[in-house]
């Protein structure tokens, strides 16, 4: 079995893994010891997330759904259920009352934590989700897709500000802004680019939304 992503917890004494086994695992670092496994995904787990506080946790799978954990229960808290198809990406927001699923149906929602329930809904109809990131501030989301493009959108009002197509060769699998959010990462299958405000050769400027970002290699 392969394993698909992992989560660092803030105190950097645990981590979470996720398998194409169906199964979420809580590895002690310190041990080096598989602490818990966590199951209830009817497939491949595609994603987990820690919240920013730990203790929580989140899940996406092949299944169609987002699901939350406690990491002293081996059972699901939530269920997140509403997509069609393969659920690529969960992330907390900061604030950690909302979770944001991402999926190859061409939907992102946000959910609260508390009743469970899907609060917004955004789409992008013409790419498939891979890969999703918040800014620390909250005001900027950046989706990307199979085709090698990221959409920055406008968080808090659900609309998308601009694409900048073609930045990788196929797939972007990985997104994260710097906590100042001057820098963008973005990985492919074959290269990890940094955007950032920060560089001065305008002949590698890429605009996103009015924001001057610079792409280094």
């Amino acid at each position: 079995n392969l394993i698909t992503s992992v989560s660092l917890m803030y105190d950097e004494l645990y981590c979470l893994s996720a398998s194409t086994d169906g199964s979420v695992r809580l590895w002690c670092l310190r041990m080096r010891t598989c602490l818990y496994v966590y199951k209830g995904h009817l497939n491949t787990v595609w994603s987990v997330s820690f919240s920013p506080k730990g203790y929580y946790f989140a899940s996406a799978g092949a299944d169609c759904t987002g699901r939350l954990w406690s990491t002293d229960k081996n059972f699901s808290l939530r269920i997140f259920a509403g997509h069609t198809s393969d659920v690529h990406v969960v992330k907390f927001i900061e604030n950690s009352l909302y979770v944001i699923t991402a999926s190859y149906d061409r939907s992102i929602r946000i959910w609260e934590i508390m009743s469970g329930n899907c609060v917004r809904m955004l789409f992008h109809n013409q790419e498939r989700i891979v890969s999703l990131t918040t800014s620390i501030s909250g005001k900027y989301m950046v989706t990307s897709s199979e085709e090698g493009n990221i959409i920055l959108w406008d968080f808090n009002k659900g609309k998308m500000i601009h694409i900048v197509r073609n930045i990788v060769q196929g797939p972007i699998y990985y997104l994260d802004f710097s906590v100042d959010e001057t820098c963008l990462i973005v990985s492919g299958k074959k290269n990890c680019l940094l955007y950032t405000s920060d560089a001065a050769d305008d002949l590698l400027c890429v605009d996103l939304g009015g924001r001057r970002i610079i792409k280094k290699k």
